[in-house]
């Protein structure tokens, strides 16, 4: 792994026509070099998100993987399998165009929810028009269960990790920090413009994290009663935790356990042919 970091920091010449730094270029260049077997090629060290596909039976299978995330770089998309909002949006429109059932297949710990209610919103108009289901693989996380909650249906593998649902603000007190070097900081703002900045001096209140929870509770609440018109989630009880998929169904998160992505698959097949 370190020879495959350091080709990567020594390669910056290899640009993909998008101008973004290809890794699996680099590393396939690095196995070709060091004479490497074939079948150890870049998707060995890195995953890619799979683009919506297609089957006979009309089905539209949509990869909810990685981190979520709005307007991602080049860079992120290649290293980190992960979701684009945007892309998500255009891949569902695709799907209504297109399919007669959408299929969820979810491997994702969540991400951002800045730029995720519109897409959620696609998703929930979606299950609307034609039967929907998600397929749990490894994990279905924060932004990533709130996305799939409108499914019809929600099947998780046994062993899969669930919920999260919630919002978390990271705050750093650093006041005490500064005095030890002798520094004092002090930031100005422009007149009516406080509330552009958490803290002047550095140190974090009770009342500044009382104002944080309160943004995070106001941009989180729409998408709170999205996941309410179709799950019947027992909130106070999870506190925000993720539970393994094997619990999961008590708590109201998913509807049961399947074994593989095919048996979720052949349940959408029948809702299918019964709608």
């Amino acid at each position: 792994m370190i020879q495959i970091l350091n080709k990567l920091y020594n390669s910056l010449w290899l640009l993909e026509e998008d101008q973004w730094l290809s890794m699996e270029a680099v590393v396939a260049k690095w196995a070709e070099d060091e004479k490497i077997p074939t079948e150890m090629g870049s998707t060995t060290f890195a995953y890619t998100r799979d683009p919506i596909s297609f089957d006979s039976n009309g089905i539209a299978q949509i990869d909810i993987s990685g981190i979520m995330a709005p307007r991602l770089t080049g860079i992120e998309r290649k290293c980190m399998s992960s979701t684009d909002y945007f892309e998500l949006r255009e891949e569902l429109e695709e799907a209504r165009t297109r399919a007669r059932g959408v299929l969820y297949c979810v491997n994702s710990p969540g991400g951002i929810a800045t730029g995720a209610l519109a897409a959620f919103k696609d998703m929930e108009t979606l299950a609307e028009e034609m039967p929907t289901v998600a397929h749990v693989q490894t994990q279905a996380a924060s932004p990533a269960y709130m996305a799939i909650s409108s499914s019809e249906k929600i099947y998780s593998e046994s062993g899969a990790s669930v919920g999260s649902i919630g919002a978390v603000a990271t705050l750093v007190d650093v006041k005490k920090q500064l005095s030890l070097f002798g520094r004092k900081l002090i930031r100005v703002t422009s007149t009516g413009a406080e509330n552009k900045i958490l803290s002047r001096d550095g140190s974090i209140s009770e009342k500044e994290e009382k104002r944080v929870q309160e943004r995070l509770d106001e941009e989180l609440a729409p998408i709170l009663s999205l996941i309410n018109r179709h799950r019947d989630i027992d909130m106070d009880e999870l506190k925000g935790s993720s539970v393994p998929s094997d619990s999961a169904e008590q708590f109201g998160l998913i509807d049961g356990i399947h074994s593989s992505i095919e048996e979720s698959k052949q349940v959408l097949i029948q809702m299918i042919n019964e709608s």
